[in-house]
């Protein structure tokens, strides 16, 4: 599973896909939770607070999908 979250770099989901899919030959689903990871991390300012938000909400993305 491949979570696309907040602001990922250039063709990122793309490369990752690819690689997976087309030369590992596994079978990988892409959740785009970007909207949200920015809808828990609006208004917060301390980047240790930001921290413990992404990886609670990493957790609760990867629960709801596995």
């Amino acid at each position: 599973m491949f979570v696309k979250y907040i602001l990922p770099l250039y063709e990122e989901k793309e490369g990752v896909m690819e690689i997976f899919n087309n030369r590992l030959h596994l079978p990988v689903t892409c959740i785009d939770a970007s909207e949200q990871f920015l809808d828990k991390l609006e208004g917060v300012a301390d980047g240790e607070e930001k921290r413990k938000i992404i990886g609670k909400e990493a957790i609760s993305v990867f629960d709801s999908f596995a």
